[in-house]
Order: structure tokens, then C-alpha cells, then sequence
């Protein structure tokens, strides 16, 4: 069934929806949520996910929840930003990725095709971890 993993962004707009749809696309069992969500997913991410044949429109951004946290077998922090709003994340992975919010199409492209390469590496992790 594959491993549970959130991704955790700041306003769950771009990044961690594109790190959700990449784990999914994989077989984990994903979901991302923001510390401050936004409406919703922003266009521009809409667009560079749409060029890789997957959508993340239908996404509606959600506010992290600190209780469900444990049932998580992976939390990973998405960008800069996210642990000075909730510094209880500060022990969870974390992978700095610049918030691309208002930048031109090919930011989002450059941050989404990081996001994918870091999403398939933590699933090879995990399988791995599995395997052992």
C-alpha cells in the first residue's frame, strides 16, 4: 500500500501540492497541508504540473494539523518559511526549497522538477527501508 508521507508548505498553494502529486503518482499514500493555506493552488503550479501529465487543479489547500502528524510514516517540510510559522516541524526533513509565489512560469518549472528528483530519492528510501 506504500508508506503514508506529508508534505508540509506554507500556504499548501505550490510546492507541497506538486510533492503530493509526484508521491501519489509513485504509489505513496500522500497528502500535503500549509502552515498559513492559501485559496487555492496557484495557476502557474497548475501549468507546470499539467506539462509533466498531471493535475493538481482540483486541489483545495489545507491548514496543517498537528495532531495527525504522528500518523505519518514521513513529514517533510517543503520550503523556507514554513518552521519560523510552526516551529514544531523543526525536527521533521526539511528540503528548503525557495517559495516560487508571483515568480515567471520557469521558476515553477525549476522548483517542480527539484520536487519530483527529491520525491523519487524519498521513495527509493523508503522502499529500501522496507526491503531491509
Amino acid at each position: 500500500m506504500g508508506f503514508k508521507i506529508l508534505f508540509v508548505g506554507t500556504g499548501n498553494t505550490c510546492r507541497s501540492p506538486m510533492a503530493e502529486a509526484f508521491a501519489r503518482k509513485l504509489g505513496m499514500r500522500a497528502e500535503s497541508a500549509g502552515t498559513m493555506p492559501g485559496s487555492r493552488v496557484t495557476p502557474a503550479a497548475v501549468q507546470a504540473m499539467q506539462e509533466k501529465g498531471i493535475d493538481i487543479g482540483y486541489h483545495r489547500p489545507k491548514r496543517l494539523e498537528f495532531k495527525q502528524l504522528p500518523d505519518y510514516d514521513r513529514v517533510v517540510v517543503i520550503g523556507d518559511g514554513v518552521v519560523e510559522n510552526m516551529p514544531g516541524l523543526a525536527g521533521h526533513e526539511n528540503w528548503n526549497l525557495r517559495d516560487i509565489i508571483g515568480q515567471p512560469l520557469g521558476s515553477y518549472r525549476e522548483v517542480r522538477d527539484r520536487i519530483e528528483e527529491r520525491v523519487h530519492q524519498l521513495v527509493d528510501e523508503l522502499n529500501e527501508w522496507q526491503r531491509v
